[in-house]
């Protein structure tokens, strides 16, 4: 939470760092760019592709 996303159980909680979002530039790019990297490293084609040809194939 605050790293490379949000994780809020409530509309007050999610308003809020929507607010924050929309004042603070910096956080708002921190976060962006923090989460892309999570994205990129989690989710590369690399790292998928060999089990999405296994599921294809396996069809």
């Amino acid at each position: 939470d605050g790293i490379n996303g949000f994780l809020k159980s409530s509309s007050e909680s999610w308003r809020d760092i929507i607010e924050l979002l929309c004042k603070d530039i910096g956080l708002r790019k921190r976060i962006g760019k923090a989460a892309r990297a999570f994205a990129e490293e989690k989710y590369c084609l690399k790292i998928w592709g060999p089990r999405l040809a296994e599921i294809v194939d396996s069809l």
